[in-house]
C-alpha cells in the first residue's frame, strides 16, 4: 500500500511510555518519515495520560549502501531536531 511500517517504532514508544520516570529525552535515531516524532509523542502521551515529562528529538542516520560502518563512525554531518 506504499505506507511506511512504523510498528517497531510504535512498539518501542510503548515500552518507553511504560518505563518513563522523570524527565527524559527520547531520540529517534533512524531515518523515518516526517511526523514520526509527533507519532512517538502521541503514542507515549496516550499511554501516560499526561503523566511524565519528556521531549522527542530526531537524529536521522545518513548511511550509504556498503558504507554503513564508516558512515556511522565518521559521519559527514550530524543533524538533531526538536520542536521544544
Amino acid at each position: 500500500n506504499g505506507r511506511t511500517d512504523l510498528s517497531q517504532v510504535e512498539s518501542a514508544a510503548k515500552e518507553i511510555a511504560h518505563a518513563l520516570n522523570g524527565h527524559k529525552i527520547i531520540v529517534n535515531k533512524s531515518t523515518v518519515p516526517v511526523g514520526t516524532g509527533d507519532f512517538v509523542r502521541r503514542t507515549i502521551e496516550n499511554i501516560r495520560g499526561g503523566n511524565g515529562t519528556f521531549d522527542v528529538v530526531s537524529n536521522p542516520e545518513f548511511l550509504r549502501e556498503g558504507q554503513a560502518i564508516r558512515d556511522t563512525l565518521q559521519p559527514d554531518r550530524i543533524i538533531i531536531g526538536t520542536s521544544s
